[in-house]
């Protein structure tokens, strides 16, 4: 039982780091694109 909740524990944790570097993908890619229309105005 307790290794079972520090798997879904170290998941989690997973799954967090993961949504962190795909927002900080999106992030950086926004940031290109609004570069991007500054330069096209």
């Amino acid at each position: 039982m307790y290794s079972r909740t520090s798997r879904g524990t170290a998941i989690k944790t997973m799954d967090v780091v993961f949504n962190m570097k795909v927002q900080l993908k999106c992030l950086k890619k926004r940031k290109w694109v609004q570069q991007y229309v500054s330069v096209l105005e």
